[in-house]
């Protein structure tokens, strides 16, 4: 048997850099059990796109909703939190309507995630 170790912790950069496995609880009954790497492939709705813009004065960015919604906004700068498969229509819609220097695509933050699946009986 390998040694098992109880973690609780809400600093998901360590979870994520000591945590091969993990276990979700919700009311005392695991919701999951499993690899930690699987929580985004399994539980993830978006991903989180940011862009470097050419001209800071850019000020306002009209995205349609169906895209996903601005999450920050600073001069020169942008953020979004995009539905998984809108992600190439809302890549498009920034490449061809404001001036990108650079596109960043990343996952959903693990401890976003897992809030998600703890408190899904809730939203429902």
């Amino acid at each position: 048997h390998k040694p098992a170790m109880i973690l609780t912790s809400h600093y998901m950069e360590d979870i994520e850099r000591l945590c091969e496995r993990i276990v979700i609880l919700r009311r005392g009954e695991i919701v999951y059990d499993g690899p930690l790497k699987r929580i985004v492939s399994d539980f993830a709705r978006h991903k989180i796109m940011s862009a470097v813009l050419n001209h800071a004065e850019v000020n306002s960015i009209h995205l349609p909703a169906r895209l996903g919604s601005v999450i920050q906004q600073e001069s020169g700068f942008i953020k979004l939190m995009v539905e998984r498969d809108r992600v190439a229509e809302a890549a498009a819609f920034l490449l061809k309507n404001l001036p990108v220097i650079d596109l960043n695509i990343e996952e959903e933050e693990i401890g976003n995630i897992i809030e998600a699946i703890q408190t899904a009986d809730q939203q429902a």
